[in-house]
């Protein structure tokens, strides 16, 4: 039986306090599927059937503590199949449903990414611009460039990770609704640098949140509308959301953390602020493989740029990092694509190049103590197993 903890009250209780600790601790983390073997040419995929994808989730969440999970997959230009398994609030028993919304965390740097590739076509900013040309005030700026903050090679230490070793700040960011992006950016300015910037890579939040103010200083425009006209418009993204910008529509999907078999609700739509361009979109299945589809199929971003963001790669820890992205290399092939740890909720999706597949992983589970894998790789490794099987 899913035992639930009870939600606190007080605002600003010390439950509330470790709530945002958790969240700090976990936006930031780059995990991803590693299988640590070159892959070969693979064989086209036999995509299954809805019954034996559905057949396969259920069966994947079964044998795992997440309450609830979408997965989607689809070969460009057909439709793809979505299944849902699970319960999106456990208090009340809903059910999940396959278009339900998830907090996607940190598959929003993706979306950063493009617009700021879009951005440097139009030729409003380029990739190897200082950042002292938008933020001139930053310390060390000038030895810093934009690629260096899309590609994780600054040196700038993580304001997410780090927060929790930073007691002062953390408090005066957990008791406002809605940090500015000066306090943010002073967080950021007053930790200690990893390394010379593009001397090494270190996955940090910090990159994408000061790659989002220089975008609306470029554009003069909010982020979220930035984004909108973007992309999200655009392809239609009927389901995908900006918090800062979009008013989110209601919803019974809850995000939890489990500990010593006890699921904590920790859903915060309103933690936005903080995550902003680093992890703070808000999208279901469907439209995240659109956005799959159209990134990898060129409509978004011209044959330079997405070589650019897909083939310019560093080594960041034990995968390569491009520009938005990680490579994956999966037993059914090679891929691309990102994935999201935030309060409540981990998910990823991969484009699988020589199949022309996209995956996509969507649960409501964050951490579960009882395991070493996040929740959302986790149930991608066994689809990807059942995937396997039929090749």
């Amino acid at each position: 039986m899913l035992r639930l903890a009870k939600r606190q009250q007080n605002a600003y209780c010390a439950p509330c306090f470790t709530k945002i600790l958790i969240w700090l601790s976990l936006i930031c983390i780059p995990y991803v599927w590693y299988s640590g073997t070159a892959a070969a040419a693979k064989p086209s995929i036999l995509l299954p059937t809805a019954a034996e994808w559905q057949a396969a989730l259920d069966q994947a969440r079964a044998n795992s503590s997440i309450p609830a999970a979408v997965a989607g997959i689809a070969v460009c230009d057909q439709s793809p199949l979505i299944a849902a398994s699970g319960l999106a609030n456990l208090a009340d028993n809903t059910p999940v449903l396959p278009d339900d919304c998830f907090a996607v965390g940190s598959i929003t740097k993706t979306f950063v990414a493009v617009a700021a590739l879009q951005l440097a076509e139009e030729n409003r900013l380029a990739l190897d611009d200082p950042l002292a040309k938008y933020m001139p005030a930053f310390p060390n700026a000038e030895a810093i460039t934009l690629r260096h903050l899309m590609q994780h090679t600054s040196g700038l230490a993580d304001y997410v990770r780090h927060c929790e070793g930073m007691p002062r700040l953390v408090q005066a960011l957990v008791l406002l609704d809605k940090p500015t992006q000066e306090e943010v950016v002073g967080l950021i300015s007053a930790l200690p640098i990893h390394f010379a910037p593009g001397t090494g890579c270190a996955y940090s939040s910090s990159n994408y949140y000061l790659l989002g103010i220089v975008i609306e200083r470029v554009t003069g425009q909010a982020l979220g509308q930035v984004l909108h006209e973007r992309i999200i418009d655009p392809l239609a993204l009927t389901s995908t959301y900006f918090p800062s910008y979009d008013q989110l529509p209601s919803s019974a999907m809850r995000g939890y953390l489990r500990n010593k078999a006890v699921y904590y609700d920790l859903t915060s739509w309103e933690s936005a602020p903080l995550a902003w361009a680093a992890g703070a979109l808000v999208s279901n299945a469907t439209d995240l493989i659109r956005f799959s589809e159209v990134l990898f199929g060129g409509g978004l971003l011209s044959p330079d740029s997405l070589a650019e963001m897909t083939t310019h790669r560093v080594a960041c820890g034990n995968l390569e990092y491009g520009l938005g992205l990680y490579t994956y290399d999966l037993a059914i092939g090679n891929g691309l694509g990102h994935n999201g740890q935030t309060l409540g909720f981990s998910t990823q999706f991969c484009y699988l190049v020589e199949s022309d597949v996209t995956l996509v992983v969507l649960t409501n589970l964050t951490y579960d103590d009882s395991t070493s894998l996040f929740p959302a790789t986790s149930i991608l490794e066994k689809l990807v197993a059942v995937l396997t099987e039929t090749m």
